[in-house]
């Protein structure tokens, strides 16, 4: 990361800190029943930071001087007036001290709309608020209780007692969170794949330790009145969240899991078909109640720890025996070798002109073994097969630059010479050509091929709504070709738009279109469905619509 975005992101965090220690300060104040005078000095720290933060993020993301840049995203961004409203909510806190907890909330609410969050569904933005003024509150009020336990024994203990009930709220507003992190993580594989998803983790171990801490604080030391326990659990804790802080600094700075290249740490992953296969699925489904009635007593057994030991392993052992006795689905059957890449994928779109390079690469470097047309012999692999199509791209990229070995012996050399792109290629070309090999008899193709990019010259009434075929416009089905098609397929009758080019035309044939072409279907998702060499009927035409909406393509190979 350059320096200038790090010093960004550190005043972005110096920012946060200091909103949780408003937020703090004025809680611990209502609960001791006197204001804290440093609130105010926490408020110019947060107003300083956050101009400086300001400052700091418009001098990185707009290409103009000082103060050019700052103004252009003051008024021309969406970022810019959130955050002009954040400040000025600040100054009404600073300048309203009886009325300082209503402004310093609103502003810590607006904390997603500064972020990645401002692009997800409403619903999520307001679990993300919530789960930043939980997390803030709580972080910004242990440094506080810390403090006045120090300086007022007694009183830092009423203080924390009174704090118990409302943690409890903290933490479940803190759970809502998930549910808008994890549609930003991209599932496991961007949870463990990507930096921004080993961050997610880092925070949710602090998350995890300051709800151990706040565990013990309010059954055992502060009910107890155990101070000396209580300052050290409260000192953990606060070092916790002043870290879960930090990481969700860094965290905005990182490209979201749900669109960054994973990089898969480990040598297995769960096997793609799990909730494919039936019997498999079943299986598994099956060890979901025994386990969490496990779990459930494993936690029970931690809370009753603190009243009685014997009680609590008597609870361990129970959840011991539930787990022992649970049918067990063999890891073997669970899990599949992966790769650094098998998450990955060509984030390229199909053309003629990559098509063509990937079968001249092929020809070139693979087709001595494997066959000009991917099928195989005797002990080569058929690369049109079906466990070909299921498998990951990312695998097959990853087996093509270091080749395949079983038993210590080579049975696939590797390609160093190929660059990324004309990998990508080749893997390109074999599932094009695989979905060619699989058409029926009346020309659908059973493993639906992504359609390339297909700009058609139309006019009159179809100029503009429809050019390419690989992006049709708003999830729409289209149909190229004569005759009359049912009412939700867009047509468009060669008359008004002209046949693709002779490059397109040649790409279409090597994907297993009809010759000659006279009628092309593809869904909305920018698959080829079926083509034709005659005027298809109208009974044919809607044939091929029920099959191609009842049969959803899917996109094989893209895991990510």
């Amino acid at each position: 990361m350059p320096v200038f975005e790090l010093i960004a992101a550190g005043l972005r965090g110096l920012h946060l800190a200091a909103l949780a220690l408003c937020a703090g300060l004025l809680i611990v104040g209502l609960l001791r029943g006197a204001a804290y005078p440093q609130t105010r000095l926490a408020l110019l720290a947060a107003l300083a930071s956050g101009v400086l933060w300001f400052a700091a993020l418009a001098q990185i993301t707009v290409a103009k001087p000082f103060p050019q840049a700052q103004w252009i995203m003051l008024t021309q961004t969406g970022f810019g007036l959130v955050m002009a409203l954040r400040l000025g909510f600040l100054t009404l806190a600073l300048i309203l001290p009886r009325w300082r907890l209503g402004p310093v909330v609103v502003a810590i609410l607006l904390q997603p709309l500064l972020g990645h969050g401002a692009a997800l569904p409403e619903p999520v933005q307001q679990a993300g608020a919530l789960h930043v003024l939980a997390g803030l509150a709580w972080a910004g009020a242990l440094p506080v209780l810390l403090l006045l336990l120090r300086d007022d024994p007694q009183a830092g203990l009423r203080a924390a007692r009174r704090f118990s009930p409302l943690g409890v709220l903290l933490v479940l507003a803190l759970s809502l969170g998930v549910y808008g992190q994890w549609g930003l993580v991209g599932g496991l594989y961007g949870l463990l794949g990507t930096a921004y998803g080993k961050l997610l983790l880092l925070k949710s171990l602090g998350l995890l330790l300051m709800l151990t801490c706040a565990a013990l604080n309010g059954l055992r030391f502060a009910r107890r009145g155990q101070i000396l326990a209580l300052r050290r659990s409260l000192r953990v804790e606060a070092i916790a969240g002043m870290l879960v802080i930090l990481l969700a600094g860094l965290m905005a700075t990182q490209q979201p899991g749900a669109h960054a290249v994973v990089v898969w740490p480990l040598p297995w992953r769960p096997v793609a078909w799990l909730m494919g296969d039936p019997v498999l699925r079943a299986r598994f489904v099956a060890m979901l109640p025994p386990l969490a009635l496990a779990g459930a007593l494993i936690l029970a057994a931690l809370a009753l720890l603190i009243w009685s030991r014997i009680g609590a392993l008597v609870l361990m052992l129970a959840a011991g025996f539930v787990i022992w006795a649970t049918p067990r689905v063999p890891l073997a059957e669970l899990l599949s070798p992966a790769y650094p890449t098998s998450f990955q994928h060509w984030d390229q779109r199909r053309t003629a002109t990559s098509l063509t390079a990937g079968r001249a690469l092929y020809m070139r470097d693979c087709a001595g073994c494997h066959g000009a047309d991917a099928t195989g012999g005797k002990g080569v692999p058929d690369l049109s097969s079906s466990s070909f199509v299921l498998a990951f791209d990312g695998d097959w990229f990853w087996q093509i630059r270091h080749g395949i070995r079983k038993d210590g012996q080579p049975m696939m050399p590797a390609q160093p010479q190929l660059t990324d792109a004309e990998i990508w290629q080749v893997i390109d070309h074999l599932r094009a050509n695989a979905s060619a090999l699989n058409i029926d008899a009346e020309g659908r193709w059973l493993m639906p091929a992504k359609a390339p990019v297909l700009r058609l010259r139309c006019t009159n009434d179809e100029r503009g709504r429809a050019t390419d075929l690989s992006r049709p416009p708003l999830g729409q089905m289209i149909y190229w070709g004569l005759g009359t098609t049912p009412a939700p397929v867009l047509h468009l009758p060669p008359e008004n738009c002209a046949p693709p080019d002779a490059a397109a035309l040649a790409a279409l044939k090597g994907l297993g279109t009809a010759s000659p072409l006279t009628g092309l279907l593809v869904d909305g998702q920018g698959y080829l469905r079926q083509s034709w060499d005659h005027p298809p009927t109208p009974e044919e035409l809607e044939d091929a619509v029920f099959f191609a909406t009842a049969m959803p393509a899917r996109p094989f190979g893209h895991q990510h």
